[in-house]
C-alpha cells in the first residue's frame, strides 16, 4: 500500500468498505417500505400547522442545514421536503420552534415508569429495539407547551433525570430535536443493523389509546403537566391556575423544564483575546481541505450548539467522526469523537492541526511547514539566530559530510587551550543538519505575521461626552479625542511624546493607534482598545417602578462597554430603575470611573452609615410562639443578621481602582458618615478600634483602655468601622498570618456576630457584642493578586466578598460633590432621648416579597446538604460565587433602598441586587479562570527555565549518542557486507538490528534497544547500501560518496 492510499483510508481494507456497501442494501429495502405513508404524515403536519419539520441527513439523526435552530414552521416548504424523504433524507421535530417539550426515556425501565403513570408513547427508535443498544427498551413521549408560556428558549437538565425505579430520561426543549417516524438509521456501532423509526402502537410499545400521534389526530392536546415547569415559567401562569403534583414514579421530573440561560463561562467571538495567526487558522474551511486532499469521509449534518459541521470518516462505524466548531459555546475548535485515529487523539484540537492528523501526518513535526505552506506565518529574526542562518548551517554540514568529514568542534575549551575535536561520522554530521533544519521550520512556524487589523466597522462617528456649552464650558477639553496636535508624537507611556531612537530606521511603519472615539454599538461586540456606547437597555417588565422613595431622579445616560465590559452592558438596566443608582450613574460618569466599580466602593460606606441596631429579621423568626411575657430588656440580643458588606473592586495596574474608592470617599466622606477608615492590620488592633461597651471594666473603677474608644468619642458614636485599602495583598498578608484569627473574626463580623478573645491579661482582653457596631471592607486587587483569598473558598471567606470590575471611563456629565440621596431616619425623625451609651433596641428589616422563593430555596439547598462535604478545586468558581449568594443579595437590596431614602427593601431592589450578582458571578468566574490561567503560565515558565539549565547537558548526551550511533552502525554494515561476501540474501529491517548486542548495559538497556534503529537510518543513509522498503543489503559495485 503506497503512503498515499494510507493516507487517505486510514488503513481501513477494502473487505470493511464492502461491509458498509452492503448495508446500503437494508437501508433501500427500509427506504422502499417508507414511501407510500409519507403523504399521510404530511397531512398530519399540514393539520397541526404548529410543528417545525426539519430536514435530517440519510441514514442517520442530525440536521442539515447549517443554522436549523433558527428555523421556523413558515420557512418549511413541507412538500419540497416530502420529496427529499421520498429520496433518502430523514426528517425531525425542531422542539424549540414547535413549542415543544419531550420526555426521551433512554431505558426500559424509563418506559416502565412511562406506562406506569399512563404517559402516552410518540416515538420508537430502532436502537430501542435492539437489545445491545446502550439505550435498548426506550421511548419518546412529546408535549405542547401551554399557551401562556413565553416564547423563549427552554431548556431541560444537561445529564438524564434519573427516576425512582432506575429509569433514565432526558428532558429535551429548546434547541434539540427529535427523530420523527419513518426515518431510516444505520447503527454501525451494531455491525450495521438498519431500522426505521416507529409510533408507540406501531412498535408494539402501547396500545392504540395510548399513541401520542394517534391522540393527537383525536384533538387531544397533550399539554405538559404544570408540575414540570420550572418556578420562573410557572410565575408566568394565570392567576388560579392548579399546578398539581406528579405521579408517583415520575417525582424526578418535576420542575425540570427551565429558561435557557448562556452558561456562565467565556463565549469565543472572532477578534476576542486571540491573535491573528489564531484567527486565520479558525478561518480554515477544514471539511473542503479534506476533501482536496482526496481524505475519504462524508458530511454528517450539524451539532446541536450551532452551525458546527459533522464529519464522519470511510469505514467507520461511528455516527460521527470529529464536529467543526463554528459557534459562540465552543469557538471554532474541532472535537475528535474518535479513539480510532493513529495521529490525531480523541478531544479538541485547532483546525490545522486537525487537518494534519487526519492526512495522516505527525502533528507536531508537520505544523511548521503546514503554517507555512498555507500562507499562515512568514519568517522572522530571533535575535541574531534566524531560520536561514541554520539553513545555511544545514548545507554546510551536508557538504562536509559528503567530503568524508567525520568530526565536530567539542565543548568550548579554556582560553589559550586547542580546540577539542569530537568523532561523530558522516552520519552525525548529517544528524546535525537535519536538526538545524528542523529548528529552522519551527522557528518559521512560530512567527505570526504583525500586520495590523484593518476590517474595522464603524457605524457611527458620535463623539460621547460633549457636554453644552451652558452644562460646563470647559466640557471640550474634557471629551475623548481623535489624533490632533500630538498626531506625530506617538506616547512614549509616561504621558510625553516619544522622542525615538536614532538607530530607527526611515522606513518602519509606525504603529497604528486606535481612533479615541465612542462610536455606537451596532451589533457587533467592541474590539480591543475600542469603547462603545450602547443603547440603555429596558427594565424588565416584572420589575415595578420603586414605592415612596424620597430620592430625586437623575437623568442616565447610555452605557459604556469595552471588548471585556461588553457582557455586562445586559445588567446596566438597573441604573434606570432606582432613583438612588439613577445617582451613583451619574456620579460615576462624571468621575469617569464605571458604574459597577463606584456602586461596589459606595455600597460599604451606604452600610456604615447606618446604625448597627438596623439588621435582617432572624431567618427563624416565623416560628416563634407568644409566650405573653412583656419582658423586651433583651429583645433580640443577638438574633438577626447584620447588613455589614465587603466589597472587592477588581481591575489591572492603573486602570482606575484607586480613582474609584477616592470617588466613593468624596460622595460619601467618613465623618459624614459617621464612620471612621482604617488600613488593615491585626485582628487584635482592630478589635481594641471599637470603642468598649462600658467606661469601666470588670473590675469596677479602673478606666477603659486608652486605645479604645469610648461611645461617642470619635465620629457619631464610633461603632462603624471601614477597613480601606487599595492593595488587597496588604490585607491578605495580614489575615494570613501564621496563627492569625482575622479571618475568622472577618467571617463572624460580616454576619454581626459577637467577636472577640478572653485573656488572663486584660488589657489584652476584647470582646464586641453581636450586632453593636458596623464594620464594613472595602479592597482593591489585581486579578493575580486574589489567589491567596480564593484559597480561602472552603471556610467562606471570598464568598462574603462583593467581586465588581473597576477602572476608570470617559467622563460624561456633572454632578455634585457630595452624593445626594435621600436621608433614611431609622428611628424617627425627632431627636433621640437615649443616650448614647444605651444600645438601640433592634430596626428589623424584612426580605421583599420576591426574595421568599430564592430563600426558601437557598433553606432546601443548605438542608439537603452534605455537613461534611469539603469543596472541590473543580468547583472552586460556582462554590464562591453561590454560597451566601443569597444572603448577599438581601443586604445589597437593603442598601439600595437606603440609597432611594427608604426603611424597607422593596421587589425592584431585589431585583436589581439580582443584577449586581449576576456581575458578581462573571467577575468570580473570569478570576478563576485568570487565576488557574496564571499557574499554569507559572509552570510553563518553570519549565523553560529548567530547560534551558538542561540544554547544556542534552548536548553532551548528544554527543554520546552520536558516538555510540556510529559504533553500532559500522557494526550492521560489517554484517551486511560479511553477508555479500558469502552470497547471503539480504537482511529484514530486525534482523539487522539484531546484528547488535543485546546485553543489558548499566542503564538497564541494551545497544540493540539503545541504538538499533537510528542505527539502521545511518546504515540506510548509506550509498552502498540497497534499501527495497523491507529488507537492506550491500551491494559491492556501489562506491561510497
Amino acid at each position: 500500500m503506497s503512503a498515499a492510499e494510507s493516507t487517505t483510508s486510514h488503513g481501513f481494507s477494502q473487505e470493511e468498505l464492502d461491509r458498509v456497501t452492503a448495508q446500503q442494501g437494508l437501508v433501500r429495502e427500509h427506504l422502499d417500505a417508507r414511501r407510500p405513508l409519507i403523504a399521510n404524515w404530511i397531512e398530519r403536519f399540514e393539520n397541526d400547522g404548529d410543528d417545525t419539520i426539519i430536514q435530517l441527513v440519510s441514514s442517520w439523526k442530525a440536521p442539515v442545514t447549517r443554522a436549523w435552530q433558527q428555523l421556523t414552521a413558515d420557512a418549511v416548504d413541507l412538500d419540497e421536503l416530502a420529496q427529499r424523504v421520498a429520496s433518502t433524507a430523514n426528517w425531525g421535530l425542531h422542539l424549540g420552534a414547535s413549542r415543544r417539550v419531550a420526555w426521551d426515556a433512554d431505558n426500559a425501565d424509563g418506559t416502565a415508569a412511562f406506562n406506569a403513570a399512563g404517559v402516552h408513547v410518540h416515538i420508537v427508535s430502532p436502537g430501542s429495539l435492539h437489545p445491545q443498544h446502550d439505550h435498548a427498551g426506550g421511548c419518546t413521549a412529546l408535549h405542547r407547551l401551554p399557551h401562556w408560556v413565553p416564547d423563549v428558549r427552554l431548556t431541560g437538565p444537561t445529564t438524564a433525570v434519573t427516576l425512582a425505579n432506575g429509569g433514565k430520561v432526558d428532558v429535551l426543549a429548546g434547541h434539540h430535536q427529535v427523530v420523527l417516524p419513518l426515518s431510516v438509521v444505520t447503527y454501525r456501532d451494531l455491525d450495521g443493523y438498519t431500522g426505521s423509526y416507529m409510533t408507540g402502537s406501531g412498535a408494539g410499545y402501547c396500545a392504540a389509546e395510548r399513541d401520542g400521534w394517534l391522540l393527537e389526530d383525536q384533538g387531544e392536546s397533550l399539554e405538559l403537566p404544570l408540575w414540570a415547569l420550572s418556578a420562573e415559567i410557572l410565575a408566568y401562569a394565570p392567576e388560579g391556575t392548579v399546578v398539581g403534583e406528579p405521579p408517583a414514579g415520575l417525582e424526578a421530573l418535576a420542575g425540570t423544564v427551565s429558561i435557557w440561560r448562556q452558561a456562565e463561562k467565556k463565549t469565543y467571538t472572532s477578534g476576542e483575546g486571540s491573535d491573528e495567526l489564531t484567527e486565520a487558522i479558525g478561518e480554515l474551511d477544514l471539511l473542503t481541505m479534506l476533501e482536496e486532499a482526496g481524505v475519504a469521509g462524508e458530511r454528517r449534518g450539524f451539532f446541536t450548539c450551532g452551525p458546527c459541521e459533522n464529519w464522519l470518516r470511510a469505514g467507520s462505524d461511528a455516527e460521527k467522526s470529529i464536529t467543526v466548531h463554528d459557534c459562540g459555546e465552543h469557538g471554532r475548535w474541532v472535537q475528535v469523537w474518535t479513539t480510532g485515529i493513529p495521529t490525531l487523539p480523541q478531544g479538541g484540537h485547532s483546525r490545522l492541526d486537525a487537518f494534519i492528523g487526519l492526512t495522516g501526518r505527525d502533528i507536531a513535526e508537520h505544523r511548521g511547514a503546514e503554517m507555512a505552506r498555507l500562507g499562515l506565518v512568514k519568517p522572522r529574526d530571533f535575535g541574531g539566530v534566524t531560520a536561514e542562518g541554520l539553513e545555511d548551517e544545514a548545507d554546510e554540514l551536508e557538504a562536509r559530510a559528503a567530503a568524508g568529514e567525520t568530526t565536530v568542534p567539542g565543548p568550548p575549551a579554556p582560553a589559550g587551550a586547542d580546540i577539542v575535536y569530537v568523532e561523530v561520522g558522516v552520519d552525525g554530521l548529517l544528524q546535525r543538519a537535519q536538526r538545524c533544519r528542523e529548528a529552522a521550520a519551527v522557528m518559521t512556524a512560530n512567527q505570526p505575521a504583525a500586520t495590523p487589523m484593518s476590517d474595522a466597522t464603524f457605524i457611527s462617528e458620535v463623539m460621547i461626552g460633549m457636554e453644552t456649552a451652558e452644562e460646563d464650558e470647559g466640557a471640550a477639553d474634557r471629551a475623548v479625542n481623535d489624533n490632533t496636535d500630538d498626531e506625530d508624537k506617538p506616547d512614549n507611556g509616561n504621558g510625553a511624546p516619544d522622542k525615538g531612537d536614532a538607530s530607527d530606521g526611515a522606513d518602519d511603519e509606525p504603529e497604528v493607534e486606535p481612533a479615541r472615539v465612542v462610536r455606537e454599538y451596532a451589533g457587533t461586540p467592541p474590539r480591543e482598545k475600542e469603547i462603545l456606547q450602547y443603547p440603555m437597555p429596558d427594565i424588565p417588565a416584572h420589575v415595578q417602578p420603586v414605592a415612596g422613595a424620597t430620592t430625586s431622579w437623575r437623568e442616565v445616560l447610555p452605557p459604556l462597554a469595552n471588548f471585556r465590559t461588553h457582557d455586562f452592558v445586559a445588567h446596566e438596566w438597573i441604573f434606570s430603575a432606582t432613583p438612588g443608582l439613577s445617582h451613583v450613574a451619574a456620579a460615576a460618569d462624571a468621575r469617569g470611573v464605571t458604574r459597577w466599580g463606584l456602586l461596589g466602593g459606595l455600597l460599604p460606606r451606604v452600610a456604615g452609615a447606618i446604625p448597627s441596631a438596623v439588621r435582617l429579621v432572624p431567618p427563624a423568626a416565623e416560628g416563634y410562639e407568644d409566650d405573653g411575657s412583656d419582658d423586651t430588656s433583651e429583645d433580640g440580643e443577638g438574633e438577626g443578621t447584620s447588613i455589614n458588606v465587603y466589597s472587592v473592586l477588581v481591575g489591572g495596574p492603573s486602570s482606575g481602582k484607586t480613582n474609584t474608592m477616592t470617588a466613593a470617599a468624596g460622595l460619601i466622606p467618613s465623618a459624614v458618615a459617621g464612620v471612621r477608615t482604617l488600613p488593615p492590620g491585626t485582628g487584635e488592633g482592630l478589635l481594641k478600634e471599637f470603642p468598649r461597651p462600658y467606661a469601666a471594666d470588670d473590675d469596677g473603677g479602673s478606666p477603659a483602655d486608652a486605645g479604645a474608644p469610648t461611645i461617642g468619642s470619635v465620629g457619631g458614636d464610633g461603632s462603624s468601622i471601614l477597613l480601606e485599602s487599595d492593595e488587597i495583598d496588604i490585607f491578605v498578608g495580614e489575615m494570613m498570618r501564621q496563627g492569625s484569627r482575622t479571618s475568622g473574626w472577618y467571617r463572624s463580623m460580616w454576619m454581626g456576630g459577637e467577636v472577640g478573645n478572653t485573656v488572663s491579661d486584660k488589657d489584652r482582653r476584647s470582646f464586641i457584642a453581636a450586632h453593636s457596631y458596623r464594620f464594613g471592607i472595602l479592597l482593591g486587587a489585581q486579578p493575580d493578586a486574589v489567589v491567596p483569598l480564593f484559597a480561602e473558598n472552603g471556610r467562606g471567606t471570598p464568598q462574603r466578598f462583593v467581586w465588581l470590575p473597576a477602572q476608570q471611563s470617559v467622563r460624561r456629565g456633572t454632578y455634585p460633590r457630595r452624593l445626594k440621596t435621600a436621608e433614611v431616619h431609622w428611628f424617627g425623625a425627632g431627636p433621640s432621648m437615649i443616650p448614647g451609651s444605651v444600645p438601640r433596641p433592634p430596626v428589623w428589616i424584612s426580605p421583599p416579597a420576591a426574595a421568599t422563593e430564592q430563600l426558601e430555596r437557598d433553606r432546601w439547598r443548605a438542608a439537603s446538604s452534605d455537613p461534611t462535604a469539603v469543596a472541590k478545586e473543580a468547583d472552586r468558581a460556582e462554590a464562591i460565587a453561590s454560597r451566601h449568594a443569597v444572603l448577599n443579595q438581601l443586604k445589597i437590596s437593603v442598601l439600595l433602598a437606603a440609597l432611594d431614602g427608604l426603611a424597607q427593601p422593596q421587589d425592584t431592589h431585589w431585583f436589581a441586587a439580582g443584577a449586581v450578582m449576576e456581575v458578581r458571578r462573571e467577575m468570580i468566574s473570569r478570576l478563576v479562570a485568570e487565576t488557574d490561567e496564571a499557574k499554569a503560565e507559572g509552570k510553563r515558565v518553570e519549565g523553560a527555565y529548567n530547560g534551558i539549565a538542561r540544554a547544556s547537558s542534552d548536548a553532551a548526551r548528544e554527543a554520546e549518542r552520536d558516538h555510540h550511533v556510529a559504533r553500532c552502525a559500522a557494526k550492521i554494515m560489517k554484517a551486511l557486507v560479511a553477508d555479500a561476501a558469502e552470497g547471503k540474501r539480504a537482511r529484514t529491517y530486525q534482523a539487522a538490528i539484531r546484528v547488535l548486542s543485546g546485553k543489558k548495559l548499566a542503564s538497564g538497556r541494551s545497544d540493540r534497544e539503545l541504538y538499533g534503529r537510528a542505527a539502521l537510518a545511518a546504515v540506510q543513509a548509506s550509498p552502498s547500501v540497497i534499501d527495497d522498503g523491507t529488507y537492506v543489503r550491500f551491494d559491492g559495485t556501489k562506491k561510497a560518496a
